[in-house]
């Protein structure tokens, strides 16, 4: 499992549930969210906690294109972030809801700030999943294939996650980590692990049948049960590392 750490930065207008998306991703209280017709986070905060073993910093950011100076407070937070040794994810908020002009000049501003690198390392995510009432997130995006919201997540390369921040569930957490490629599923470890020792076993058994090849070139095994036996074994390795790729 990767326990390396990561940095992750909170990016959207006041009320898309930055705040709240913080908290799930860290599983406590660690920003204030409440109802609030102005922004709730003033300036930039950054609050720390172990996510499926991996040590995640959470960076909660005040609402874009408030003040020319929270926007370049912002802007400083971002490029940190990129020159930093620390990977790092920018998450783009969007609440599931119409995509207005004022959405669209914050994405604008947000695509300004962290340039081609930064868009890169960037996922949309959009929040109060909830709203959709069973309704898919595919379907709501691209319900006007021609639309506005179709095209910005082109920009960032067609990657978004929902959250519903109202169950806290950290599946849906792990499931942004895993498909952002920040956090390695059990699943692929299993395989991986089993794909190593597989090929561990397989070399050791074409070792076992080469060493008996070779000793009865050189007429040293003379014993045909011992060699069976080596020959066997060898057998045994190779089959038992087809077994374990295989699986």
């Amino acid at each position: 499992m990767d326990t390396s750490p990561l940095r992750i930065v909170l990016l959207g207008k006041s009320g898309s549930g930055k705040s709240s998306s913080g908290n799930t991703i860290l599983g406590r209280q660690a920003f204030e969210s409440r109802l609030s017709f102005k922004s709730v986070t003033k300036t930039c905060a950054e609050q720390t906690g172990v996510v499926s073993g991996r040590q995640i910093s959470v960076v909660d950011t005040p609402g874009i294109l408030r003040t020319e100076e929270v926007d370049e407070q912002i802007k400083e937070v971002c490029q940190h972030a990129l020159k930093s040794p620390i990977p790092c994810l920018f998450l783009v908020l969007l609440k599931v809801d119409r995509f207005t002009e004022e959405d669209q000049k914050i994405v604008k501003e947000i695509e300004k700030i962290l340039g081609d690198t930064g868009i890169d390392k960037s996922y949309i995510l959009f929040t109060h999943g909830d709203a959709l009432k069973g309704m898919k997130i595919d379907d709501f995006i691209f319900e006007d294939e021609e639309g506005v919201l179709p095209k910005v997540l082109r920009r960032f390369g067609v990657k978004y996650h929902v959250f519903n921040n109202d169950t806290g569930s950290q599946d849906q957490v792990e499931e942004l980590l895993t498909k952002s490629g920040h956090l390695t599923s059990s699943t692929f470890q299993a395989v991986k692990a089993l794909m190593i020792v597989g090929i561990v076993l397989g070399v050791i058994g074409a070792m076992i049948a080469l060493f008996f090849l070779k000793c009865l070139k050189m007429g040293i095994m003379e014993d045909s049960s011992k060699a069976k036996m080596t020959l066997s074994a060898g057998v045994m390795f190779i089959i038992a590392g087809i077994c374990a790729i295989a699986r």
